[in-house]
């Protein structure tokens, strides 16, 4: 049973969270001026699988700035970090 679990919830790529505005661009690499892969809309639910603290001048910043997340149609990309939210 404990086996099945874990399986079970390897499977979701990450924390669960939502576009919170409308028309997001996901972009293919952490940058405005990269490839946009898609345009996200509010309430999406997408998963986070990774965080960047780099802002657009490559310095450190105190707060995500890039999410890269994967949507439940697989399309992975990058996103501003003032556009996804997590929680309720």
């Amino acid at each position: 049973p404990v086996e099945s679990g874990n399986a079970e919830t390897s499977a979701v790529p990450g924390p669960k969270g939502y576009v919170g505005k409308k028309n997001v661009p996901l972009y293919k690499d952490q940058n405005t001026l990269s490839t946009k892969i898609a345009t996200l809309q509010k309430g999406l639910t997408i998963y986070l699988l990774e965080t960047s603290m780099i802002n657009e001048n490559g310095e450190l910043s105190d707060y995500p700035t890039w999410y890269k997340i994967q949507t439940n149609d697989k399309k992975t990309g990058w996103v501003k970090g003032s556009d996804i939210h997590f929680g309720h």
